[in-house]
């Protein structure tokens, strides 16, 4: 599994390896005084893979499913303010982020489709995430505020909008989906600052009968959000009979990236891998 930084250099982030999820390679700011021109240059003891460093990936996103990818030499690129080692592609650079994954294999991947459901969405789910969204956001206040019964009893009536990002799992007709959704209290933090917002993130899994709550938690911020990390999922992994998840994780000034298992009705966290940040 490797993330494309910038759109354009891959950057290897973990490998699936022996059952367990390993990060092999250099993160930001690691042995970037090195030579390398060549890929016969790259330590083996950062891809320590039978056949070496493939020459060719597969790129996923909601738009393209697997298109194939030649990689070239290695490079340096910045990730954020840190410099990191990947491999150049023929691919047209536009950011400093890692805006796609790419893969090694192409069987058992399936990327994640993102979509958003208002008040007039799926009654069924909406009236599900509304109760997740209450409950987070209650103990939240509870937890971050003292006045949190004037708090609570101020609250906006009105539903947020919750943004979805879906995946089937293969197994008929089953779903696992992350959610985020934010709605402003019209309330000032402690400290002077622009009005409070609460934002609940989680995950569910859902099937043709049933919807099951996997994890939820929610944040008392304010508007700027610098304490927040948004989660975009971007892969599902099928590995026979085991089954994960990758994310990136977007602060304020970094990036990272977390392979998660999903376990049942758990989710349980395999690998987590540094991106970059200032």
């Amino acid at each position: 599994m490797a993330g494309l930084l910038g759109g354009s250099t891959l950057v290897p982030l973990g490998q699936f390896v022996s059952g367990r999820w390993v990060r092999t390679w250099p993160e930001p700011g690691e042995q970037v005084d090195r030579k390398l021109a060549r890929v016969e240059d790259i330590p083996r003891a950062w891809y320590p893979i039978q056949g070496g460093m493939p020459k060719e990936w597969f790129v996923w996103t909601e738009g393209a499913h697997g298109v194939p990818m030649r990689v070239g030499s290695p490079k340096l690129a910045e990730s954020h303010c840190e410099t990191v080692w990947g491999l150049s592609t023929r691919l047209l650079p536009f950011d400093h982020e890692t805006t796609a994954i790419a893969t090694s294999v192409r069987t058992g991947i399936r990327p994640f489709g993102q979509r958003t459901l208002g008040a007039t969405g799926d009654e069924h789910i909406t009236t599900f995430l509304r109760d997740q969204f209450e409950k987070a956001e209650i103990a939240a206040v509870r937890i971050g505020r003292k006045d949190a019964d004037l708090v609570l009893k101020g609250r906006p009536t009105s539903d947020p909008v919750y943004e979805l990002s879906c995946v089937n799992t293969g197994k008929e007709d089953d779903q696992i989906c992350s959610f985020e959704a934010s709605r402003r209290l019209g309330t000032k933090p402690p400290d002077p600052g622009c009005d409070e917002v609460m934002v609940v993130q989680g995950w569910y899994k859902l099937s043709v009968d049933s919807v099951t709550l996997l994890q939820v938690s929610g944040l008392l911020t304010d508007c700027d959000a610098k304490d927040l990390r948004t989660v975009t999922p971007m892969l599902f992994i099928d590995a026979g009979t085991r089954s994960f998840v990758v994310v990136r994780e977007h602060g304020y000034e970094d990036e990272s990236f977390t392979v998660i298992e999903v376990w049942g009705n758990e989710l349980r966290q395999a690998l987590s891998v540094a991106g970059g940040g200032c």
